[in-house]
């Protein structure tokens, strides 16, 4: 999406790409404002090279919460906000199987890498915290199965979002203690 003022709010969806070897972002957003990415499972190129979940410039207001974010191939990160205006990057799980998670560019050149959620978290005070980093145990992710599944680091560790109320299967949220990570609610 380019150039685009919202407000759009992109929820609940399993998004996965990039099954040809070729580069692909989950979500691509570039000059949009007001956008909102809540309960969203990204795993962009299974396997591939060069992929990202969600990439992001020249945003602004954007707003990332309860997302499971994936780019599980060499050379893949979770996001990449190159010049974007991320105001609120809370509750997001960072898949463990790449050493990038969270980048940002000053003029045209990738300058800083962000290997962890701990090193994320203390970037931005209230607005960019309780990311964390883990396996979201997607129950079949070759066969494109992005339900999370038992001893999933996603469980319980989302925060509950204004009108979002059922997942990407129609099942309520918050059924123990916390809304889940990630489009899909674990029974």
């Amino acid at each position: 999406m380019s150039d685009f003022d919202g407000p759009v709010t992109i929820a609940n969806n399993f998004i996965y790409g990039g099954s040809d070897g070729a580069w692909s972002d989950g979500i691509s957003l570039n000059e949009c404002s007001d956008v909102y990415l809540y309960f969203n499972s990204i795993d962009a190129g299974y396997g591939q090279t060069s992929t990202t979940g969600v990439y992001l410039t020249g945003n602004s207001n954007t707003d990332a919460r309860n997302n499971i974010l994936c780019g599980t191939g060499v050379g893949s990160v979770g996001m990449d906000a190159r010049g974007a205006s991320v105001d609120f990057l809370k509750n997001n799980l960072f898949c463990t199987t790449l050493e990038t998670f969270y980048v940002e560019e000053v003029g045209g050149v990738p300058t800083l890498i962000y290997t962890d959620a701990a090193t994320i978290n203390g970037l931005g005070g209230d607005a960019i915290r309780d990311n964390v980093e883990g396996d979201p145990t997607f129950v079949a992710p070759l066969a494109h199965d992005y339900h999370i599944g038992a001893g999933s680091d996603a469980i319980d560790a989302g925060i509950a979002i204004e009108g979002i109320l059922l997942d990407v299967d129609g099942n309520n949220r918050d059924k123990l203690s916390g809304p889940d990570i990630g489009a899909h609610e674990y029974p």
